[in-house]
């Protein structure tokens, strides 16, 4: 069924300030819920990650990941989200620079939004929203479609569709992220997108019940505050020393396998194991984190996107069933 997202909002419109717009999402071995963009009641309305398919947590193995991270939720901030989320141009868009104060630039996946004033962009500011485009939403066959459109006053516009699924198997819970990006613009599109995966399990602090495995040993070319410290000598895992039970972590990597990216996340009390796949190859990867939350941030870099052209790229979460 395809329906216009504000009729979709009419029928599930909130009781409380606290029960977003929505949509539970179930597969044979797992279940998650699905937040649904909402300018005025959604759970998410900051400016810096993509609105359509928040994901608010997934049920695995008698285990929960991914959760509300933060003790107060606030719909407007940049970083009040969850679960696998993709922003796009964390440095600032490609129009922004350009732009004098008073006038817009497009931030993919929030919409047409207003420099206020003539400083560097930040991508944890709230920005005004002076076109939020066109948004619809449907499922079919369980397959949950975003579809996001924006056509700004200076040419650059854009289709971006993501599909969120659960692809559960015999052996593993599956959940699969498909998107498409169409330049719908005059200009040649340019852009970088990454994903922000707010790990918790079972809401665990961070400390040595987690690891992070990589593919292919990594250079960290540069570590903040509790990295060096904490998290360990061996460069194709990210395992802790103790816990994170102050200040944060935040790495960045280089020697970047040149195939598509790939990582496992493992949770030793739950036993949970998390392969995150993409058929995409990597153009940069960082991790941070705190107490409530450890984040490796995969980045995927869109160059040079003609009018009329599309870019595709899957993201595929897969936990394996317990015996």
């Amino acid at each position: 069924m395809t329906r216009p997202l504000f009729l979709l909002l009419l029928l599930a419109a909130p009781a409380a300030a606290d029960d977003y717009p929505k949509a539970a999402v179930t597969g044979p071995h797992s279940a998650f819920t699905l937040y649904l963009p909402d300018d005025a009641k959604g759970f998410y309305r900051g400016t810096r990650f993509d609105r359509g398919g928040v994901i608010a947590d997934w049920h695995v193995n008698g285990a929960t990941l991914f959760h509300a991270w933060k003790g107060t939720h606030t719909p407007a901030n940049a970083d009040d989200i969850t679960g696998p989320c993709e922003e796009f141009d964390q440095a600032g868009p490609a129009d922004y620079a350009a732009a004098p104060a008073g006038a817009t630039f497009v931030k993919i996946g929030v919409g047409e939004l207003v420099k206020e004033k003539d400083e560097p962009y930040q991508f944890m500011k709230t920005y005004k929203v002076a076109n939020p485009g066109t948004r619809t939403y449907a499922l079919a066959a369980g397959v949950h479609t975003f579809t996001h459109t924006v056509t700004a006053k200076s040419g650059v516009g854009y289709t971006l569709v993501k599909t969120v699924e659960a692809r559960d198997t015999d052996t593993a819970a599956v959940l699969r992220l498909h998107s498409t990006l169409t330049n719908t613009g005059a200009k040649p599109l340019t852009t970088k997108v990454y994903n922000h995966n707010f790990f918790n399990v079972n809401r665990d602090p961070v400390g040595p019940n987690y690891r992070f495995d990589w593919p292919a040993a990594l250079k960290t070319t540069k570590a903040e505050d509790r990295y060096a410290e904490l998290a360990g000598d061996d460069p194709k895992a990210l395992v802790f020393k103790g816990k994170l039970d102050k200040g944060y972590v935040y790495a960045e990597y280089a020697d970047l396998p040149a195939k598509a990216y790939a990582f496992t996340m493992r949770h030793a009390p739950s036993g949970t194991a998390v392969e995150v796949t993409s058929d995409r190859p990597l153009s940069a990867f960082r991790v941070w984190g705190i107490s409530t939350v450890i984040c490796p941030e995969p980045f995927i870099g869109i160059d040079d996107l003609a009018s009329g052209k599309s870019f595709a790229w899957t993201t595929t979460y897969r936990a394996a069933l317990k015996k």
